[in-house]
């Protein structure tokens, strides 16, 4: 992992160019078209790729983060959930498998705010 954090301020929610809303509080993502409510584990492997958004994030370091995570195959789940459930329609926030290495939230800087 890129030891250069991305500088995420304090917030409660994420607004993303293209209407979705991820709501820290609620673990929900709000969009007209695909609402997704996420138990604490999604929210908590949606904030880590918040945290270092347009960076790798190694698999490896995923699961140091978030300890209570099996194995790289139950990531790889919560991963695809966030995709095809969650960010399903966006064409602002793309989830990326960096083969071999992990994975990567890539979102412009002007594309997202934190409120």
């Amino acid at each position: 992992m890129n030891s250069s954090i991305t500088p995420t301020p304090e917030y409660q929610e994420v607004h993303f160019a293209d209407g979705y809303i991820y709501d820290r509080k609620n673990s929900a993502i709000r969009h007209e078209k695909s609402p997704c409510s996420l138990d604490r584990e999604h929210a908590a492997v949606l904030e880590v790729l918040i945290l270092y958004r347009n960076q790798v994030v190694a698999r490896q370091d995923i699961m140091k983060k978030l300890e209570w995570l099996k194995n790289e195959r139950h990531l790889e789940a919560f991963i695809r959930h966030l995709r095809t459930h969650c960010f399903a329609a966006s064409e602002s926030v793309e989830i990326r498998t960096v083969r071999m290495t992990g994975y990567s939230l890539i979102v412009a800087d002007e594309n997202i705010k934190f409120i």
